[in-house]
C-alpha cells in the first residue's frame, strides 16, 4: 500500500475507534422513520455505506451496493431470530475500518463488503425493536441505499475535482 493510503486509512480507523458504534444502542422506535434516521447515525454507518458506494464506482463493481443491502437484510433476519456473536460492536467497527482500507484493494473488496454487511445486519437485527422491526429495518435499508448513492456522488466529485491539473509550460526568459 502507498504511504498516503496507509496514512488516510489510519486516520479513518482512528476516527472509527474513537467513536464506537454508538448507533447500535437499541431503544429505537419500530418505525420506518427511525430506521431511516438510524442509518445516518454513527461513524461506522457513514464510513461503511459511503465507502461501498465509492468502491462500486471506483472498481466498476455495480453489484456491491446490492450485495451490501442483501446481506444486511440477511444478517438482520438472523439477528432477529436470535443469532448472536460475542463482541459484535467490535466486529462492526473493525469491518467499517476494513472497508475503508479495501477501497484501494480490488481483490478483497467483495469479501469485505459481504462480511461487513452481514455483521452490520446481525447487529441491527439483534437490536431491532420488538414491535415494528420490519418497518425499522426497511427504513434502515432505504438509508443505506441513500448513503451508497452519496458514496458514488462523492467519488464522481472527487474524480472531477481531484483530477490532475494540466499546467501549460510558461516560457522563461533567459
Amino acid at each position: 500500500m502507498k504511504p498516503r493510503t496507509v496514512a488516510l486509512t489510519s486516520i479513518l480507523l482512528a476516527a472509527v475507534a474513537a467513536a464506537p458504534a454508538a448507533a447500535h444502542t437499541g431503544g429505537d422506535a419500530g418505525t420506518l422513520a427511525s430506521g431511516l434516521g438510524h442509518a445516518f447515525r454513527g461513524v461506522d454507518h457513514l464510513l461503511a455505506m459511503v465507502v461501498v458506494g465509492a468502491a462500486a464506482l471506483r472498481l466498476r463493481r455495480w453489484q456491491l451496493p446490492a450485495l451490501f443491502i442483501a446481506l444486511v437484510a440477511a444478517g438482520s433476519a438472523a439477528g432477529m431470530q436470535g443469532v448472536s456473536v460475542p463482541n459484535i460492536e467490535v466486529l462492526v467497527v473493525a469491518s467499517a475500518g476494513l472497508l475503508v482500507a479495501s477501497l484501494w484493494r480490488d481483490r478483497t473488496t467483495v469479501a469485505l463488503v459481504a462480511t461487513a454487511a452481514f455483521v452490520h445486519g446481525l447487529a441491527h437485527g439483534a437490536q431491532a425493536p420488538a414491535s415494528g422491526g420490519a418497518r425499522y429495518l426497511t427504513g434502515f435499508l432505504i438509508g443505506a441505499v441513500l448513503l451508497h448513492s452519496m458514496g458514488i456522488i462523492l467519488m464522481l466529485t472527487w474524480r472531477r475535482v481531484g483530477a490532475p491539473v494540466r499546467r501549460r509550460s510558461v516560457p522563461t526568459a533567459e
